[in-house]
């Protein structure tokens, strides 16, 4: 009996030992946190609308842009900043008869249209990549045409116009 008691004690201490004893193993490393701050906001300003002028039934009309008719919108900001640019790909015109549409593509270099890149709406671009002033140009054309597509209808004559929101943001935000 004195031995089983003997071999209880031993097997409960060894027991409540691994039980009761903690053993922990831990690790820490540390996190680095930082932020840039861009002192210059994002703008965007037109500079020339998309105009294309007379333009007769039946047919297309087309303005490229990296032509020197495109339209031209100017963008600044902070040097080296990734920006982030937004464009409607069709634009609604309305005037006296059906609508038209205008199917949108554009393109960004500092100054001049026909030296202009293709550029796909809300691609991050950076303006250190364009520029060393931080200001490039959006430039933009398209294709004027019925809505879906296609000739312009013997419509109305008169004067057909519409508008677009054209956004640019800092690509972090």
């Amino acid at each position: 009996m004195k031995k089983i008691s003997l071999l209880l004690t031993a097997l409960f201490a060894l027991f409540a030992g691994t039980a009761f004893g903690q053993v922990t193993v831990s690790d820490s490393d540390d996190f680095n946190v930082s932020a840039t701050i861009l002192a210059e906001p994002v703008s965007i300003a037109e500079e020339t609308g998309l105009d294309f002028g007379q333009v007769q039934q039946g047919g297309t009309e087309t303005i490229a842009y990296d032509s020197t008719a495109a339209g031209v919108m100017l963008i600044t900001g902070t040097i080296g900043a990734e920006v982030y640019i937004q464009y409607p790909t069709t634009i609604s015109l309305s005037g006296d008869g059906v609508d038209l549409e205008v199917d949108v593509s554009a393109g960004t270099h500092t100054t001049v249209a026909t030296s202009a890149s293709a550029y796909v709406s809300e691609d991050p671009i950076s303006l250190a990549d364009i520029s060393g002033t931080g200001t490039m140009r959006l430039f933009i054309g398209g294709v004027l045409q019925d809505v879906g597509g296609g000739n312009i209808p013997n419509t109305a004559s008169g004067v057909y116009s519409g508008t677009a929101t054209i956004t640019a943001q800092y690509n972090s935000f």
